[in-house]
C-alpha cells in the first residue's frame, strides 16, 4: 500500500528515472516468483512461473521497475483468483520483449475494463469475496509501461480469469556493463 502510494507520487511529480542496467530474467523471475509463492500458497493456488527458449538471458531495463510491474500483475491475480493458478510468462516477439500474466480467477467485467488502469479505481470483478485494496496497481502499471515505451494489454472473460500482457523494447546491452 505504501509503496503504490510513493510510486503513484513519483508518477505524479513527473520525477521518475529509471536505472538502467542489464539484467539477467532468470534472476529476476526468482526473485518474483520467491516473493509470490507465499501468497499463492496461502490461497491454495499453483503459481508457475515459465519463459519461452528465445528471450534473452540479459535484458538491458530497471530491475526494480520491472520487478514491480511483474508484483503489481501477479498480486491482483492472486487476489481475484479463489481456485485455481496463477502464472508468469515471458516472451520475446522480434525486437520486443514481455510478460504474460495469467489467473482463472473472476475475470473482470467489460464495464470495468474501461476503468481498469484508471488510479483509485477499483473495478467491477465478477469476484465475491471481500478484496481489499485502493486502486493503484494497475495505474501504476500501465503509467510505467507507457515510459518504458511498452504496452499494457488486457483480456478477460467473467468466470474465466484476465490476463495481462506488458510489451515492451528489447533494448541493446550496453558493451561494458555487468548484468545483475
Amino acid at each position: 500500500f505504501i509503496n503504490n502510494l510513493l510510486d503513484r507520487a513519483q508518477l505524479e511529480s513527473g520525477k521518475l528515472k529509471f536505472n538502467m542496467k542489464p539484467v539477467i530474467t532468470h534472476d529476476l523471475t526468482e526473485e518474483v516468483q520467491a516473493q509470490v509463492a507465499v501468497l499463492a500458497e496461502a490461497k491454495g493456488l499453483s503459481f508457475t512461473c515459465t519463459r519461452a527458449e528465445d528471450v534473452p538471458d540479459v535484458i538491458f531495463g530497471d530491475r526494480y521497475w520491472l520487478r514491480q510491474l511483474m508484483l503489481n500483475l501477479i498480486s491482483n491475480a492472486i487476489k481475484f483468483t479463489d481456485e485455481g493458478s496463477v502464472s508468469l510468462f515471458l516472451f520475446r516477439n522480434g525486437d520486443q520483449w514481455g510478460f504474460r500474466v495469467t489467473d482463472t480467477g473472476s475475470g473482470i467485467t467489460d464495464e470495468a475494463k474501461g476503468r481498469a488502469f484508471q488510479a483509485f479505481e477499483q473495478g467491477d470483478s465478477a469476484h465475491t469475496g471481500s478484496v481489499k485494496g485502493i486502486g493503484l496497481g494497475l495505474s501504476i502499471v500501465n503509467e510505467v509501461v507507457a515510459l518504458m515505451n511498452g504496452e499494457v494489454a488486457l483480456e478477460s472473460m467473467v468466470g474465466q480469469g484476465t490476463t495481462f500482457t506488458v510489451t515492451l523494447p528489447l533494448l541493446p546491452l550496453p558493451l561494458e556493463e555487468e548484468a545483475e
